[in-house]
């Protein structure tokens, strides 16, 4: 809610789009386990909305175009499906899914669905996680800086990724690297799609996934963190620790 609400607030204006016709952002419901929840959103939005306890209410309202999902990360991956299934664009929190291959799952599934509505020329649904680094003032700096070519042209890059944990953090951070609990996606799912997005917007569209290697921690945990991926301009290789 701190994050979100204050976000969807100010997207609450009327837009124009490429066509010249105008474009109206509002938030028309707001979905919660608990009743406190959603008065807490209310009240954070300054105005009423529709109020669900089910996210299958949501999906039947038909005021409701987009689906803003901040779920647990076990319920998120069928979440995000359900909301594609209905027809609903979808703005997700990462990680989308609790390990890799949930992920690969949800995007295949995705995948084949746009193959199948191109072919019946249907109308298709946005997913997209909530990433936000492709707007940083430093990464839309450099991204100018490519263009202009003051830099010269990329060929190759090294991305890397250090956080320093305190010795009071991992009590924390648990789940992400305990086997039991099947979150084992280490930094890709987590704060890798930060990471990564900023990277197809300096260096494009990525076009191949070379080859993952895998790390552990403590030998039990495979943290999917070093990855050599291809862009529409230049090869990489990132690494996530």
């Amino acid at each position: 809610l701190r994050a979100h609400i204050p976000t969807l607030r100010k997207l609450e204006r009327t837009f124009g789009d490429r066509s010249g016709k105008s474009l109206t952002i509002q938030v028309v419901a707001v979905c919660s386990r608990s009743a406190a929840g959603v008065d807490k959103a209310v009240r954070l939005l300054g105005h009423d909305v529709n109020r669900y306890r089910e996210l299958n209410e949501v999906l039947a309202d038909p005021q409701v175009q987009v689906v803003d999902l901040v779920l647990p990360i076990p319920v998120m991956a069928e979440a995000i499906e359900n909301c594609l299934a209905a027809g609903k664009h979808v703005i997700s929190e990462k990680p989308a899914a609790p390990n890799p291959v949930a992920a690969a799952k949800l995007w295949s599934a995705y995948a084949r669905r746009a193959l199948e509505g191109l072919a019946d020329k249907l109308h298709l649904p946005v997913w997209c996680v909530a990433e936000n680094w492709a707007r940083k003032p430093g990464v839309l700096r450099v991204a100018e800086l490519l263009s202009q070519g003051t830099i010269g042209i990329p060929r190759t890059y090294s991305a890397r990724l250090l956080e320093t944990i305190p010795a009071c953090m991992p009590e924390k951070l648990c789940w992400r690297f305990q086997a039991a609990v099947k979150y084992c996606g280490g930094w890709a799912l987590d704060v890798g799609v930060h990471i990564i997005r900023a990277l197809r917007r300096l260096f494009g569209e990525i076009v191949g996934v070379e080859h993952c290697c895998k790390n552990t921690t403590d030998g039990s945990v495979d943290l999917n963190d070093e990855w050599r991926l291809s862009h529409e301009s230049a090869g990489s290789c990132v690494r996530m620790p």
